[in-house]
């Protein structure tokens, strides 16, 4: 999967940039993390851990980019009912939309 997520090298291109990754502790943001660390600066944040960022918030997001002046983010945040299909209800669906 990784491999998807990595974007072929400029020839000259060595630029690091800082990037904030929202959502870096879930599923998609812990790979979207392995997938630019090598290369560049990220910054990990989730609604825990010593960089707070909650997108249902909007002044943990200002203060991250008032702090840190990222040259990318990327959001990876959000939740959903994780349970077999089976036992997922209209309710689970639309909270997760």
């Amino acid at each position: 999967m990784t491999g998807l997520l990595r974007a072929p090298a400029r020839a000259g291109y060595t630029a690091v940039m800082k990037i904030i990754v929202i959502g870096a502790t879930g599923t998609i943001g812990a790979a979207i993390v392995r997938a630019l660390r090598p290369r560049h600066d990220v910054i990990e944040t989730s609604r825990r851990g010593p960089h707070k960022a909650d997108i249902q918030d909007p002044r943990t997001i200002a203060t991250l980019l008032d702090q840190h002046r990222p040259s990318a983010v990327v959001c990876a945040a959000g939740g959903a009912a994780w349970k077999p299909l089976a036992d997922l209800t209209d309710a689970d669906f639309e909270s997760s939309l």
